[in-house]
């Protein structure tokens, strides 16, 4: 409950596979490999584009498969969001080259400039104005 986005990534591209493996019933395991290899061509510079259509291919088996296994009721634009995430390493360059990563990192910044919850944006604002300026 408490990953951030860095630990997803860490987990999907590298640990999952082992860690999943004994974890997983067969058919649940067998599916998501293809997630796993499908985001891990897509993360690789070298083969982003190459490989492009075979990682589209599992993307799509993946979301086709996923009501099937784990029912309508979780089906939500997540897994349909999948379906067009080759074609957005296509127009946008490896996964990596448009990545929230970034974003997170800077929020951490961000929240250390809080005081107190309420009111967030006059606490933030001057800070962030101070450190433009320099």
């Amino acid at each position: 409950m408490r990953w951030k986005a860095t630990e997803f990534r860490l987990f999907l591209l590298y640990l999952s596979p082992v860690v999943l493996k004994n974890i997983f019933r067969s058919k649940y395991y067998q599916q998501f490999l293809l997630l796993h290899v499908a985001i891990k061509i897509l993360c690789q510079k070298d083969l982003c584009i190459e490989f492009n259509s075979f990682a589209n291919s599992l993307l799509h088996l993946f979301v086709s498969q996923c009501e099937s296994l784990y029912g309508k009721e979780l089906m939500s634009h997540n897994p349909h969001n999948l379906s067009h995430l080759a074609a957005d390493v296509l127009e946008h360059g490896h996964l990596d080259c448009f990545s929230a990563f970034p974003f997170e990192n800077h929020l951490q910044s961000v929240k250390k400039l809080l005081r107190k919850p309420e009111a967030a944006l006059p606490q933030i604002c001057p800070s962030l104005n101070r450190d433009r300026d320099k």
